[in-house]
């Protein structure tokens, strides 16, 4: 399969990424893949919450794959002389 969309549906309120859909170029069986996404959480006091990762079929309405990722409490970065 060429081409296949991986979407990642998250709470707004909390998280924010750069683009929320990629583009796979190949999906091969057997074949091991990595791909990297940057999800920033805005909330100031950390929460968490979940991401959907959705694999999707260019042909359909159902998924080909779908995930729930619990994220962990984010670290807070503290600021500089304060």
């Amino acid at each position: 399969m060429m081409q296949i969309p991986l979407a990642f549906i998250f709470n707004r309120q909390l998280y924010q990424m750069q683009r929320s859909q990629i583009v796979l170029p190949i999906l091969l069986p057997g074949l091991l893949c990595n791909h990297e996404a940057d999800i920033y959480c805005h909330d100031p006091t950390g929460s968490a919450d979940i991401v959907k990762i959705l694999v999707l079929n260019p042909q359909s309405t159902v998924p080909l794959v779908s995930a729930i990722v619990n994220m962990p409490r984010s670290e807070l970065l503290e600021l500089e002389g304060g």
